[in-house]
């Protein structure tokens, strides 16, 4: 794409964003031919479209690592707890699988998780690590952790 037409494009799209606009709507009044019409050129349309797929791709992907302070006390504890029992696990890598499930759809019963057996403690731990899918986030091949928390 040339990059005139991809800056044009850029242009367009931050005046729009800035005056309130989401690309989801941008894409929306795109494909139903709006932008054409109102006379944009076809090039920087089909740029603006290709911007606002990538955008809208992005946050679909995005991660939520948004948790209490209490919760991240008990990750950090609960991380901890399988650092004792496995050699080979990494802290940083741990917290962050665990904090990513339980802020992003699979919220964690965390101290029913903490104080529980070492057999499910190491099923949900472990089968997180084994399942989170790191893009989303998200608990993939229908894994679901014994301290899923089921007040939800």
């Amino acid at each position: 794409m040339d990059k005139d037409i991809r800056c044009r494009a850029l242009e367009y799209l931050v005046d729009l964003v800035q005056s309130g606009w989401t690309f989801e709507k941008i894409r929306e009044r795109i494909e139903e031919g709006k932008f054409l019409q109102q006379g944009y050129d076809k090039e920087t349309t089909e740029a603006m479209a290709q911007i606002c797929d990538e955008k809208i791709n992005q946050e679909k992907h995005k991660i939520n690592w948004d948790i209490s302070s209490n919760d991240f006390a008990l990750i950090d504890c609960i991380v901890r707890k399988a650092m004792k029992m496995s050699q080979s696990v990494d802290y940083q890598s741990l917290i962050m699988d665990i904090t990513a499930v339980h802020a992003n759809g699979c919220k964690l019963d965390l101290i029913g998780l903490f104080s529980a057996d070492d057999f499910n403690f190491t099923h949900d731990v472990f089968g997180i690590c084994r399942h989170i899918d790191r893009d989303t986030g998200k608990l993939k091949n229908c894994f679901i952790p014994r301290y899923a928390d089921q007040t939800l």
